[in-house]
């Protein structure tokens, strides 16, 4: 973690602390069928390295690393791979069962067996599982860590008089905003904070939870900005419409989907996208006394669909595809050679709102709901939906409207920028860009900052053990060495 003042309107006093973590890029991935998602590992080394001339390196690509097993397998898939793996994660697996049953005991079998039923639906899609449903039934190494830092937070709060709310949380759309506010309040317990979760706030609302720093109160406000995959458009759009076109349109000739988006989305609208693309294969399938129509269209509210079929297959690559701007592009295949192109998506988004219009947004509303609180407020952001590592984030098209705020609102002690990266420890860690108010009475204690920093950097505490911070090099050895399909890797090393 590293803490640092973004705004230069801050007290000398501020710190720079922690370790000092090399750069992550964000990435887009295309999408194609049997792909699989991985995670992007990085390196950490301390801050002051970097006065000797050490410098932190680009961390190694996941990507040619994917596991090609089902990101959804089977309700055993957790517990067996718990086991394969216990010991390269470096945990103890009868704690990790322990962690996972009180998980399970959490969400209770009912939910977990409705999410199952419904994944199981051939009208459903995999972006329609919960994100929790598919940590509890993945065998990945992230998906294990993630329900044994769950497991640990539940276990941690379970005398909390919140708990209950909280376990209906998880279960709901706000499970990301949840697992945050639960980590972050895990985490403040550990540097030295009392914590309580959701405690009341103002007007009837709550907060996430409060903290009790040398005897002075602070109500949190943590929530994220979307970084669940599966929830994006991107994702849903094309699954939906694949699953939409009827099989029997495909024999024969080559069908090309265009779906044009003005505005992002809200309400029902994949049913409303549904309903257009089978109206339009309903077009392109009737029959009449003519030859069969060869496009068909349809309006949505926000978008447009077209469907046209293709007289003559085309080519994978073609000139129309590369002329104009499509976002995504979907080709489906058949699975025998010759493996000739059966259907493609292609799909246009509009323009993506300003990352930093965005965070303001998202922090005017988070303030807003601790709004008429007597005392020290704290928003904490989680970014990770827009930048995989806070440290990047260009705090220059900030800077206006982050001090607009902070000024008119003195109680807003500070606001942290955070984002959850994947490390080479296999654990996951909290990056941070720590903005104080220089106009607030209340400050963050600078000994619960470095204590936050020092817990976050070389404290396990899934594994209850410190954290060895070595040079780069051997930290990729460890990390590579435990990979399953690095086996003997090691013993190859140059």
């Amino acid at each position: 973690m590293w803490i640092t003042d973004s705004l230069g309107a801050c007290p000398s006093g501020v710190m720079l602390t922690g370790s000092r973590p090399e750069l992550l890029r964000g990435r887009r991935y295309g999408l194609a069928a049997g792909s699989a998602l991985a995670p992007h590992p990085s390196f950490g080394c301390d801050i002051f390295s970097l006065v000797t001339g050490t410098r932190p390196t680009d961390g190694i690509s996941m990507m040619d690393m994917a596991d090609t097993k089902p990101l959804v397998q089977s309700c055993g898939a957790w517990r067996t791979k718990a086991l394969e793996r216990h010991v390269a994660l470096r945990l103890n697996y009868g704690r990790m069962l322990a962690w996972y049953d009180t998980v399970m005991e959490t969400v209770g079998p009912a939910w977990f067996e409705g999410q199952s039923v419904l994944t199981s639906s051939k009208a459903r899609t995999l972006a329609d599982a919960h994100p929790l449903y598919r940590f509890l039934s993945e065998g990945t190494d992230t998906a294990l860590i993630y329900i044994c830092e769950l497991g640990k937070y539940i276990e941690s709060f379970k005398s909390d008089p919140a708990t209950p709310r909280i376990a209906q949380d998880l279960i709901s759309p706000k499970f990301p905003s949840t697992l945050f506010e639960l980590a972050m309040a895990y985490r403040w317990r550990i540097a030295g904070g009392q914590i309580t979760l959701q405690p009341p706030a103002a007007e009837g609302r709550i907060g996430d939870f409060s903290a009790v720093l040398n005897e002075v109160p602070f109500i949190v406000e943590a929530s994220n900005i979307s970084a669940e995959t599966f929830e994006k458009l991107s994702f849903r759009a094309p699954l939906l419409i694949r699953k939409t076109v009827p099989l029997a349109l495909l024999s024969g000739s080559v069908l090309l989907v265009k779906a044009i988006f003005r505005t992002i989305p809200t309400g029902a609208w994949e049913d409303n996208l549904r309903r257009s693309v089978k109206e339009c294969c309903y077009d392109l399938g009737a029959a009449s006394n003519s030859a069969k129509p060869l496009q068909a269209s349809r309006e949505g509210e926000g978008y447009r669909i077209d469907i046209e079929r293709m007289t003559e297959p085309e080519p994978f690559e073609d000139e129309t595809t590369k002329s104009e701007c499509w976002d995504v592009r979907f080709d489906q295949i058949t699975e025998t050679a010759p493996h000739e192109l059966k259907l493609r998506i292609l799909i246009r988004f509009p323009p993506d709102e300003a990352s930093a219009l965005r965070i303001l947004k998202k922090l005017d509303k988070e303030a807003r709901q601790l709004h008429g609180v007597r005392g020290a407020r704290i928003v904490l952001l989680d970014i990770s939906g827009i930048e995989p590592n806070a440290l990047e984030l260009d705090t220059e098209a900030l800077r206006q409207g982050l001090r607009a705020e902070l000024i008119q609102t003195p109680e807003l002690a500070c606001v942290w920028m955070v984002s959850r990266v994947w490390t080479t420890e296999m654990r996951y860690q909290y990056r941070v860009v720590f903005i104080p108010n220089p106009e607030s009475p209340f400050q963050l204690p600078h000994s619960f900052v470095e204590r936050f920093a020092s817990k976050e950097r070389s404290w396990d505490f899934l594994g209850e053990t410190q954290i060895e911070h070595t040079t780069e090099e051997e930290a990729r050895r460890r990390f590579l060495g435990r990979q399953p399909t690095f086996e003997g890797y090691l013993e190859s090393w140059d």
